[in-house]
């Protein structure tokens, strides 16, 4: 809950944690406009357990889930 800022952004998605915040700059919803509400539901999401949200949104984009892995930095405790 500590990292829910756009500088230091971390999010848990199954299990896992993830520092998102280089990513945040660069997500393909910045550029898209109709995709902007993505975005804003990442930073909704900052610091938080996201899981169903992150399936939700990318169910269409399955290279999201491999692109997600360069930010892992650890397992969520318990």
């Amino acid at each position: 809950a500590q990292h829910k800022y756009c500088d230091d952004g971390w999010i848990a998605v199954v299990g896992k944690v993830y520092d998102i915040t280089e990513h945040l700059v660069n997500h393909p919803g910045w550029d898209s406009g109709c995709q902007v509400t993505t975005v804003l539901s990442i930073l909704a999401h900052l610091g938080t357990d996201c899981s169903e949200e992150f399936r939700e949104i990318h169910r269409p984009y399955p290279v999201a889930w491999k692109q997600l892995q360069a930010y892992y930095i650890g397992d969520l405790a318990q």
